[in-house]
């Protein structure tokens, strides 16, 4: 499975993607997760809001400082914005992003460091640092120390009403916990039902095709194709023409596969 959070599908290769914060490995043994997740409370604004209120960052000010490809250089953009950040909430956001640029370049105790230092006293903080701990533990190959993590994101993110960020953790729960993920996905699908924005209802692109490359490893190519040609129809939708693009890629490859199998 990729770990594909919608920003990255904008500048990143599928072929890169499936190596991206994803080190998965399929002998270890995942402890399974029963206990519910509650989603964002029903009554939170922040569920039609531009973006979710608690969030200081909103995800398009974000996309403008990442790039995926390049995660050095991204690094320089985060520690250049939270130098110039007035506001301390704001500032605590960008840290964990630096943190997530170090763990792309395999700078783990450093990134963890970072995180470390992390003091905003907002929700979205305290989200963003527990997401990002697990990226690093999941991309370390420590996929059980990431559930723990992306769980404790997943229950503040709901708690708070983040609903972009709760979808977040829940993709990467999807990621770090396979034989829970398709219930991973089917509470992210629920959480955007009554999402109006385009930026956050984005992730559905990544959600169908994490499922559908779960689903080629699984050799089920049938649902994978399902799954591509919803993660095409969001992307014509929601997201950008690079996404289109990769979502065809996709579909592609799985009907190759399909066809390797008559």
């Amino acid at each position: 499975m990729r770990d594909e959070p919608s920003e990255l599908l904008r500048r990143q290769a599928p072929q890169a993607l499936r190596l991206v914060e994803t080190v998965h490995h399929p002998d270890l043994v995942h402890a399974p997760i029963l206990l519910p997740i509650a989603p964002p409370h029903e009554g939170d604004s922040s569920r039609s809001a531009a973006y979710d209120s608690g969030i200081t960052l909103a995800p398009l000010q974000l996309d403008e400082l990442w790039d995926f490809g390049d995660a050095a250089a991204s690094e320089g953009r985060l520690v250049a914005a939270a130098a110039a950040a007035t506001d301390d909430d704001e500032r605590a956001e960008l840290e964990t992003q630096i943190a997530r640029a170090l763990g792309l370049q395999a700078r783990y105790a450093r990134a963890h460091a970072v995180l470390d230092t992390v003091t905003g006293q907002a929700p979205a903080a305290a989200v963003r640092v527990a997401l990002e701990r697990g990226r690093l533990h999941n991309s370390a190959g420590d996929a059980q120390g990431a559930i723990v993590h992306f769980r404790r994101a997943a229950d503040a993110a709901a708690s708070a009403g983040l609903v972009f960020l709760y979808v977040d953790a829940l993709h990467m729960l999807a990621i770090a916990d396979p034989s829970n993920g398709d219930r991973h996905t089917a509470a992210a699908f629920a959480a955007l039902e009554d999402v109006t924005d385009a930026r956050t209802q984005r992730w559905r692109v990544s959600l169908h095709n994490n499922a559908g490359w779960a689903a080629m490893a699984a050799g089920r190519h049938g649902d994978a194709l399902v799954s591509f040609h919803a993660a095409r129809a969001d992307a014509a939708r929601w997201g950008t023409a690079q996404q289109i693009e990769w979502a065809d890629e996709s579909l592609a490859e799985c009907r190759a596969a399909l066809g390797d199998e008559a």
